[in-house]
């Protein structure tokens, strides 16, 4: 048997031609295939749990529990059943039967679904113990396509076996009435009001490139985005805009290189309408960012940038813009993230401060709608969520984070949409009404939000795609301009530093990588330790040969290393910072140097048990020598207990000493795997 949900029961498929982009409407998301052996009972309580989608019928009132996203209604192929909506949630299943034998508890069975769904995700947690008996990695999508291609013509009728049922008739009924299309049926040119495109930390990733999880496909690349845009504006036959949620340009050797200047000619040619201001845009000094500002065709926006007092706005840092497209009116309104102060050099924003979001987008806001005649409002922010699926997509209580606590203090309808970033990940959320999207980063997604007129009323859908390079003509003049690009920096970016036995990835929240480039810098700096942040550690390793270019990506960001004088005390207060945060992402930094014994459930601050320098506990009254990123030693990612302390610069940026680092270790080069931070309570 198998269990599947509609993510959407708008898109389907058209008829005549199919596209990629309309198989992902239908899947949007880049779950596997998997299947496990479940019992009778699991089978029940999967059942159960997927018809909490629907109220208990009551005449006259909803049928839809709007608490349970859609995305989490599942439907099962291989068994037959009733749905009983007269009966309360837990006990609706009614005639389960599988080749015409009602289900037992004991029964076993094999069923197929989703990575998302096996893990768990959407609260199906009796599936916690199943057995997974089948997980090849495939691609839920690649394998619609691959089945689309074997038949040629799809024919509804050939996948169409009933094997549910809402009872009772009354009930049905209601059901039927809550998904019933509009009376007067229209065109999808002549319904779809605006469509949004957006992207988000792009990070200079201008070249294509594959992924671990795209099955030797390449993805994104300025060239391939290009006709993927120019794509999906084109066949909605409606007004679009472009939006971008921030932190363009720093990240890889080719952008840096020209301290992102490539990069914006590369956005221009996207065709990007406006642009918030991310953290990282301050990374070469707010002068560098002016220049780039002027070099855009399109504005950089920020509403909650003021000077230290709070009581002014910068001229450059523009708070809001309307852009007009086909007589359209659409005010968009940007924010930064207010964890700007400790996510990029200090020195780089002296004398700025980052306000609270929802004061600044409610002190524009009768501006922009009112003042302006906007007809949409929508916020483009670099400020983030995480949601608990993997696939970034999840209901308001699945997902966490500054825009959507932002969200929470707007009114509802207020804003018609938060085109969100910072947090690379994928998430498609309503919070008050107000749908929150975020395409991942370094053009690995691109948002699809279309405003839609059904009937009376306007609805948005929203669909995360991915832009694989292999399904577009590449643009001629962005190759071109990435291929001079590239030759002016392949003798730097091309010289082998090592080999690795094995990959290193960012894979957990101690991992080997951030070990080794620990370890790197307390060679470089001779000292007791060294502290890595993980915000520092930007990309994995390949196995085998490594390149000065694959290990520039890692440590972009050229922070110069220096050697502080630290008493005890201080270590022990860094150390602490390393385990401050969430207690599902800990440690957030690495060490050399250094063993630490931490509770997570205990008071932040004083978490830490234990200490041990070279097998000796750490003496608090006791100078040692620690070495950190100038980055964090001006109070980068909470460590201002660094600040002030005596310093001395060892004349290396981070990336040039981890690659000396592996020049010197026997190839091939293992990564440390000691464990350096141990919880005590598991």
């Amino acid at each position: 048997m198998s269990a599947a949900a509609a993510f959407d029961v708008q898109p389907g498929l058209p008829e005549g031609d199919i596209h990629q982009r309309d198989v992902s409407g239908i899947y949007p998301y880049e779950n596997t295939l998997r299947a496990v052996r479940i019992s009778g009972q699991q089978l029940r309580e999967y059942l159960e749990h997927s018809a909490r989608y629907f109220r208990t019928y009551e005449p006259g009132q909803p049928i839809i529990n709007d608490s349970v996203a859609g995305y989490n209604y599942d439907v099962i192929s291989g068994v037959v059943y009733n749905v009983d909506l007269s009966r309360p949630a837990g006990q609706r299943i009614r005639g389960l039967a599988y080749e015409g034998r009602i289900v037992q508890p004991t029964d076993s069975f094999t069923m197929a679904l989703n990575s998302y769904r096996q893990a768990g995700g959407g609260g199906y947690s009796m599936l916690a113990n199943a057995r997974v008996v089948y997980d090849k990695g495939e691609d839920i999508r690649e394998l619609l396509v691959d089945e689309i291609r074997r038949v040629r013509t799809i024919q509804a009728t050939a996948y169409l076996r009933p094997s549910w049922a809402i009872i009772p008739d009354p009930a049905r009924a209601a059901a039927r009435a809550a998904f019933a299309p509009a009376p007067a049926a229209v065109s999808t040119r002549d319904s779809t009001v605006l469509r949004v495109l957006t992207t988000s930390d792009l990070h200079g990733q201008l070249e294509s490139r594959v992924w671990d999880w795209s099955q030797g496909r390449p993805v994104g690349g300025v060239a391939a985005l290009k006709p993927w845009l120019d794509s999906l504006a084109r066949v909605c036959g409606c007004t679009s805009v472009r939006l971008d949620a921030g932190d363009e340009m720093q990240g890889t050797l080719l952008s840096n290189t020209t301290f992102g200047r490539g990069t914006i000619d590369a956005m221009n040619a996207l065709g990007i309408d406006a642009a918030a201001i991310g953290n990282h845009e301050f990374d070469w000094s707010v002068d560098t960012l002016r220049v780039r500002m002027s070099d855009a065709k399109y504005p950089f926006l920020s509403a909650n940038i003021t000077n230290a007092a709070g009581t002014a706005r910068p001229d450059w840092a523009t708070p809001w813009k309307l852009v007009t497209k086909n007589g359209v009116k659409i005010a968009v309104i940007g924010l930064t993230t207010t964890e700007t102060p400790t996510s990029t050099a200090a020195r780089n924003i002296q004398g700025l401060a980052f306000g609270d979001g929802a004061q600044a987008i409610k002190r524009y806001l009768p501006e922009a709608r009112a003042g302006a005649g906007a007809d949409f409002v929508i916020v483009v922010a670099h400020v983030g969520a995480a949601c608990d699926s993997s696939t970034g997509g999840g209901n308001t209580a699945a997902c966490h984070g500054e825009i959507l606590d932002v969200a929470r203090q707007l009114d509802s309808g207020s804003v018609d949409l938060i085109v969100a970033g910072h947090t690379h990940l994928r998430v498609n959320t309503v919070v008050h009404g107000i749908p929150i999207v975020e395409a991942q980063s370094s053009g690995r997604s691109i948002g699809v939000v279309d405003f839609v007129r059904t009937g009376g009323r306007r609805d948005v859908r929203v669909q995360l795609v991915t832009p694989y390079a292999d399904q577009v003509k590449p643009d001629v003049a962005l190759t071109e301009a990435l291929g001079r690009q590239q030759q002016a920096v392949r003798n730097i970016s091309e010289r082998v530093v090592a080999r690795l036995k094995v990959p290193l990835k960012r894979e957990g929240d101690e991992y080997a990588l951030g070990r080794l480039i620990a370890d790197a810098q307390r060679a470089a700096g001779r000292a007791d330790v060294a502290i890595m942040n993980n915000g520092g550690i930007r990309a994995d390793l390949p196995e085998g040969t490594v390149t000065w270019g694959q290990a520039y990506q890692v440590q972009p960001f050229q922070n110069r290393l220096l050697r502080l004088t630290v008493k005890g005390s201080v270590l022990q207060d860094a150390l602490e910072q390393c385990v401050a945060g969430s207690q599902d992402h800990l440690p957030d930094c690495h060490v050399a140097g250094a063993e630490v014994w931490y509770d997570p459930r205990k008071e932040v601050r004083k978490r830490i048990s234990r200490v041990h320098l070279g097998g000796k506990d750490l003496d608090k009254d006791r100078t040692y020598t620690l070495v950190v990123s100038d980055f964090m030693a001006t109070g980068g990612s909470g460590f201002g207990m660094l600040v002030g302390s005596p310093k001395e610069d060892l004349d290396v940026v981070d990336v040039d000493a981890l690659t000396r680092y592996l020049g010197v270790l026997r190839a091939p080069v293992e990564a440390p795997a000691d464990v350096r931070f141990h919880r005590t309570d598991h």
